[in-house]
């Protein structure tokens, strides 16, 4: 019997070179799963360590019967991640221990997301922070059923602004933390619903005037005072009173000339900016009289009150005394 207690002895020592080994950890269902395989048979226990600072420090965690292969750790929270390593001990020594595994949980729902128009193009978010995210994805929806990215943020980033959003418009929000542990489970549902467009004002064009030309139209010009205008609108009048449309151009076009007019009128014209939504007012009225004895001559109407008159030049009235000289030295018929 005496020769056996060397044995026994024997058998109670635990090699430092025979910790547990092939450690792994796993998560399922919010709690680390930890499995190991064990060869010491002189063991009284496995001891479970754990680490939160990512295996600089740890501390005993869980103490469990001899010959134990498995642990399951409840006690960890959404978003932490945790370092793990065993080792087996009896009455007069411990193992080596193991080598490290680590297992992240993923993060919690974030939560308190809420959506606000801020314009008809553009709907802020904000939300409230989670533990361990590396990222957030925001998803959007327009029937509150289907759901796809628009974006995505950093860790600790707490607002988002969609800029792809159109006028008068419901849109749906989800926040959905991201980390290496996976996806959370998405924050409650938002939604906001963006203003109509603004309608764009447009000015009135301005400085416009007509002059008579040798073909026999009408050329007029006029100053752009618009950025936002589609074209412009031109209207004619035989009385000053009654006006009608007579053509349309395109963007930031400044002049218009007619087809050939009856000559011996005169003829008063307004221009007007547009678009897809609204018109701008009336320009200036600009008058001029058509035929070839009021060639050149131009009337500009203020779009206020009160008319100018383009004065005579040098060449009309030196054309106006030959005729007059030549009438008179007709001789009179009785």
């Amino acid at each position: 019997m005496s020769a056996s207690t060397p044995s026994a002895a024997a058998s109670s020592h635990l090699p430092a070179s025979s910790p547990p080994t092939n450690l792994a950890a796993t998560v399922n269902n919010g709690q680390v799963n930890l499995t190991w395989s064990d060869s010491n048979t002189a063991e009284t226990g496995v001891v479970v360590q754990r680490s939160t600072d990512g295996g600089a420090t740890f501390t005993d965690y869980a103490s469990l019967d001899a010959f134990t292969q498995s642990f399951t750790d409840t006690g960890v929270t959404a978003g932490g991640s945790y370092t793990y390593r065993v080792y087996a001990v009896n009455d007069t020594s411990t193992s080596s221990p193991s080598s490290t595994t680590s297992a992240t949980l993923a993060p919690a729902a974030a939560t308190s997301l809420v959506a606000a128009a801020a314009s008809a193009t553009r709907i802020n978010l904000t939300w409230a922070d989670v533990s361990g995210e590396t990222s957030f994805r925001i998803e959007r929806s327009t029937d509150g059923i289907n759901f796809a990215s628009v974006g995505t943020v950093n860790a600790n980033v707490l607002s988002y602004a969609d800029t792809t959003v159109s006028a008068s418009a419901t849109y749906y929000y989800r926040v959905i933390a991201i980390n290496s542990g996976g996806t959370a489970p998405a924050s409650n549902i938002a939604s906001a619903t963006t203003p109509a467009a603004p309608v764009a004002t447009l000015n009135a064009p301005s400085n416009l005037a007509a002059s008579w030309q040798k073909n026999g139209r009408i050329r007029l010009t006029w100053a752009d005072t618009n950025t936002a205008e589609s074209g412009y609108r031109i209207e004619v009048s035989t009385d000053g009173v009654n006006y009608s449309a007579v053509a349309n151009v395109s963007v930031n076009t400044t002049s218009y000339q007619t087809g050939r007019v009856a000559g011996g009128r005169t003829y008063w014209y307004r221009v007007k900016a547009y678009n897809a939504t609204t018109e701008s007012a009336y320009s200036n009225v600009a008058q001029t009289a058509a035929g070839a004895a009021a060639h050149g001559a131009t009337l500009a109407l203020g779009s206020a009150a009160g008319t100018t008159t383009a004065a005579p030049t040098s060449k009309h009235l030196a054309w106006s005394l030959r005729v007059f000289n030549f009438v008179s030295k007709l001789p009179s018929r009785r």
